[in-house]
């Protein structure tokens, strides 16, 4: 018979790595792999590696960032306005948005799904350009 989960943490925890940030990051960031050992923040305004996930603290260049890959994502800050089911994409510096991006040459990539202002669901969907 399957365990089952006893406590709420078990319930909502995460798939979760960890790489070197090559650059100064805030929590909540979206962030791709720019070489074999380092993520970088994503930007939809230009060309990007694979979206790896989604920082889960501020961290500083050279330091190891524990990333989020998929499931729940508990936000460090509010992403309001939003509607449970929602989208959730990002725009330049790995910023998340609830809207998505149109400019020509932009690449629009969705991140998640809305759950609260303060959650989303990280369900990463391949990169469509514009």
């Amino acid at each position: 018979m399957a365990r089952r989960a006893t406590h709420q943490s078990e319930i909502t925890r995460s798939p979760a790595v960890s790489f070197l940030a090559s650059e100064n990051m805030g929590a909540d960031a979206v962030v791709y792999m720019s070489n074999s050992s380092e993520v970088s923040l994503a930007d939809s305004s230009t060309g990007f590696g694979a979206v790896v996930g989604l920082t889960r603290t501020s961290i500083l260049d050279g330091l190891s960032v524990v990333i989020t890959t998929s499931g729940l994502h508990s936000l460090s800050s509010a992403l309001n306005a939003g509607t449970a089911g929602d989208p959730v994409y990002f725009t330049d510096s790995g910023v998340l948005t609830l809207t998505a991006p149109s400019d020509p040459g932009d690449y629009v990539q969705q991140i998640g799904i809305y759950n609260t202002s303060t959650s989303i669901f990280v369900q990463i969907s391949p990169p469509l350009g514009l």
